[in-house]
């Protein structure tokens, strides 16, 4: 059976560690726990990693340590792809720009 490809956004990283969402995060361990057996070749993308960056350093390298266990394949940003980006925010198409980085990834990686 072919895999099939999941990226995974930074809230999804974040909720394994929402200590006040506790159904959030029950759902998102559980499906953590389903990773290892499961039919999904998991992808994040740099913008993730950046947006971790920006964490506590408690908070950062809790999401690092779960990343690493996961071993998702990370996307590197499309710069060709930002013009288009670029012209969606100039003419308000789309939300902010935070949001909009994640349309610049190159797929397949």
């Amino acid at each position: 059976m072919k895999h099939l490809k999941l990226y995974l956004e930074t809230s999804t990283w974040n909720f394994y560690y929402a200590d006040d969402a506790p159904e959030k995060q029950a759902v998102t361990r559980a499906f953590f726990d389903t990773l290892p057996n499961s039919p999904y070749d998991i992808y994040i993308s740099e913008v993730v990693m950046e947006e971790i960056d920006n964490a506590s350093e408690m908070k950062a390298n809790q999401l690092r340590n779960l990343i690493i266990q996961v071993k998702p394949t990370i996307l590197l940003l499309e710069p060709t792809v930002g013009h288009l980006a670029d012209a969606y925010l100039t003419n308000q198409v789309l939300p902010p720009k935070a949001f909009l980085m994640h349309s610049r990834l190159r797929w397949p990686p």
